[in-house]
């Protein structure tokens, strides 16, 4: 299993490739960032800009458990917390929106769409619910 360590990011695979600050890796693909776990089947990290390219039974899982989302493709900036999720299906945990709206659950949010964008707490769906 190779192994390697950019940036606080760690990435583990089956095999790997490093050169010039981005990393491909394939086979059993995971990628650690603080509480953030993503695996995949394949995955290019650029350790520059943060940019984390994921395909293949992707799934995207906080430690906490706020995020647990399944993917086919994610394109997500690991430094910034903003990206996009490809054929999705997952869970948030509970939010709140201030103003006039205020919207509050112990339960978990459940989320399907063709494509959905994160930009840091904020979710936005399309093609789906």
């Amino acid at each position: 299993m190779a192994q390697t360590a950019n940036n606080d990011v760690e990435i583990r695979s089956a095999t790997q490739e490093n050169a010039g600050g981005i990393s491909r890796a394939e086979g059993s693909v995971e990628v650690r960032k603080g509480n953030l776990t993503v695996t995949a089947d394949k995955a290019v990290y650029n350790e520059t800009s943060g940019m984390l390219e994921a395909e293949g039974n992707v799934h995207f899982l906080t430690s906490d458990g706020v995020e647990d989302i399944h993917a086919s493709r994610v394109s997500y900036n690991v430094n910034t917390e903003e990206g996009s999720f490809y054929d999705v299906t997952g869970f948030l945990s509970s939010a709140s929106q201030g103003g006039a709206r205020i919207l509050t659950t112990d339960n978990p949010f459940y989320l399907q769409g063709s494509v959905v964008h994160k930009t840091g707490d904020a979710y936005v769906v399309h093609d789906g619910v």
